[in-house]
């Protein structure tokens, strides 16, 4: 399978309703990574803040294992900003 079926399998999952209960940290970066969000841990903790191209967004994740499902409601946002743009 190729890397973009990947991902749009992976956002898709994202998309469910209702919201997945089993969606990681791990899926959320390599989600975001593909629409070129970074993670940033400035200091060292379980948080990480979303930037893309120097932009900080008021969005912030924990490396807790599973995602809260405002969490995901925020990355889809994120997401679909991104899509708006191009």
């Amino acid at each position: 399978m190729s890397k973009i079926n990947q991902i749009k399998k992976l956002e898709n999952k994202f998309r469910q309703t209702p919201i997945p209960k089993d969606l990681t940290f791990d899926e959320a970066r390599r989600l975001l990574e593909y629409y070129q969000f970074r993670l940033i841990n400035d200091n060292g903790g379980s948080h990480y803040t979303i930037e893309r191209k120097g932009l900080k967004y008021p969005v912030t994740i924990a490396n807790h294992g599973i995602l809260k499902r405002y969490n995901i409601r925020e990355i889809i946002s994120l997401i679909d900003q991104v899509k708006e743009d191009h």
